[in-house]
């Protein structure tokens, strides 16, 4: 089967219920998974059905882009590689989540079974060169991916895509305690430039500063 992209450990397929939703499910069932996140863990199919539709081009983000993350059959992964259909496990989801003031927002979940073994820094390097390479998006400049500032494992990860810190937005998002109290937070614009774009800039002649990125086309 082709898929759009691979790397050593991993395959990148377009995200999709049909294909995807019981190990998207499993994904967001852990609370500790939520750490980070705005959202509570998903209980129900239902619950679960709901979010992965938000995750896909909808109404509302028609221009996003989305992958599964699935272990290749190899003696670098651990077992199991399929999932209970007996199709490449999805072990995490990357790729455009929606657009912003402060540019088209990019991210990524990985399963937290399989945190701490390079798989986002894997799957994110790989996903930025496919969309880079999509001729639907030439017209984005950059990406913005936003990260608490004490979420150092994002940081590491965005920092080795040669990501550079933007803006700091104040009480942006509220994070779920474990008490079922709510923080609020701060957030780190974090901007991945499409590779080349400073020198086209300069040759150009104009503003080193990237414009505004958009998903639209």
């Amino acid at each position: 089967m082709a898929y759009e992209a691979e790397t050593p450990r991993l395959y990148l397929e377009r995200l999709s219920i049909d294909k995807h939703f019981e190990d998207f499910w499993e994904m967001w069932t852990d609370p500790r998974s939520m750490v980070w996140s705005t959202q509570a863990p998903k209980r129900t199919a239902e619950e679960a059905k709901e979010w992965m539709l938000l995750q896909l081009p909808n109404e509302k983000n028609p221009n996003i882009d989305k992958f599964a993350l699935l272990l290749k059959p190899s003696p670098a992964n651990p077992q199991p590689w399929l999932n209970a259909k007996g199709e490449p496990k999805a072990i995490g989801v990357v790729g455009t989540n929606r657009d912003s003031p402060q540019g088209l927002e990019t991210g990524y979940c990985i399963n937290i079974a399989y945190w701490g073994h390079g798989y986002a820094s894997e799957g994110f390097a790989a996903f930025l060169k496919l969309f880079w390479a999509l001729e639907e998006r030439q017209n984005v400049g950059f990406l913005v991916a936003k990260a608490d500032p004490e979420n150092f494992a994002s940081a590491r990860i965005l920092e080795k895509s040669r990501a550079r810190k933007g803006e700091l937005l104040t009480g942006i998002w509220k994070r779920k305690l474990e008490d079922g109290q709510e923080q609020e937070r701060d957030l780190i614009c974090w901007i991945v430039d499409r590779p080349g774009i400073e020198e086209r800039k300069a040759k150009d002649g104009e503003k080193t500063d990237p414009v505004r990125a958009t998903s639209g086309t």
